[in-house]
């Protein structure tokens, strides 16, 4: 809503104006590039061919929030946009886009604009008029400091509650667990053993112990290499990750083992610690 003062494009224009340090303002302009190309890319799967702004538009502007009787973004359009494209196509446009739009804007708020406010805070004892919250909490059903129990359900007309496998999926793909989740995925081990190896344990160790599998530490920055005929079988010798903000090399093989060095081990068990409290946070 581009009228009110939390609108993206206002956030970033004090962002970018108020003498903050490059790390947050270079920030806020790489989730602002990620953004604008996808409101203003045109080529969608399933072939649909209008560009992310129109469509994010037509489904705000005639579906939720207004009639679309007058202006620009009427609902004949929408309906219009449906049987050319298909209905299924559309829709998932839409929930795609509004996906990777909305993580940017998370991605902002979370590395930029919650910085920035505390820089206000610490150097102008300057502090938000508001409490900065979710207005309808983060909880199915939460009780109140009052004694109140509130039980919320989803929007839509078919809603089923999120299983705590699928909480843990979906934090897994969060941006900044994205290391984390590249070596889960090579752990060949289900969702739920990864889980509860997770929940179950207090080091990175002891959670490939509860896995079956092994963690080896070298002392040397480049690790040795490694002639197993099974890790060989499955392509998996050699195949390095680099940690982008350490430059930590992590080696995984067959059967669950994960080598890598001391300065690795540490970024993992800091990956790992804050993964866990994300999945418990309320």
């Amino acid at each position: 809503m581009q009228k009110e003062p939390s609108n993206w494009e206002k956030v970033l224009a004090i962002i970018y104006g108020s003498g903050l340090s490059n790390d947050i303002t270079s920030r806020a302009k790489s989730h602002e590039q990620q953004i604008r190309r996808y409101l203003s890319e045109d080529k969608h799967i399933f072939d649909v061919k209008m560009t992310g702004q129109r469509i994010v538009d037509l489904w705000l502007n005639t579906v939720f929030a207004h009639g679309g009787i007058e202006g620009k973004n009427r609902r004949s359009d929408f309906e219009s946009a449906v049987n050319q494209f298909g209905h299924g196509a559309f829709e998932w446009s839409f929930r795609h886009l509004v996906k990777w739009i909305g993580r940017g804007f998370l991605e902002i708020s979370n590395s930029s604009a919650k910085p920035a406010l505390i820089f206000y805070q610490t150097n102008f004892s300057l502090s938000p008029s508001f409490k900065i919250s979710a207005a309808f909490g983060l909880k199915r059903k939460e009780k109140t400091k009052d004694g109140h129990i509130i039980i919320r359900e989803g929007s839509s007309e078919y809603f089923t509650e999120e299983t705590f496998e699928e909480r843990y999926s979906r934090i897994l793909n969060r941006e900044e667990n994205r290391d984390l989740q590249f070596i889960f995925q090579l752990l060949d081990r289900t969702p739920t053993e990864l889980l509860r190896a997770t929940l179950g344990a207090d080091s990175f160790a002891a959670m490939l112990a509860a896995l079956e599998g092994q963690l080896e530490v070298h002392s040397t920055e480049q690790l040795p290499s490694r002639n197993d005929v099974h890790a060989l079988a499955l392509g998996w010798v050699g195949f390095t990750r680099v940690f982008p903000r350490d430059n930590h090399p992590v080696h995984i093989y067959e059967d669950c083992i994960v080598a890598t060095n001391g300065k690795g081990l540490q970024a993992i068990e800091e990956l790992l610690t804050s993964f866990r409290a994300q999945l418990l946070e309320r």
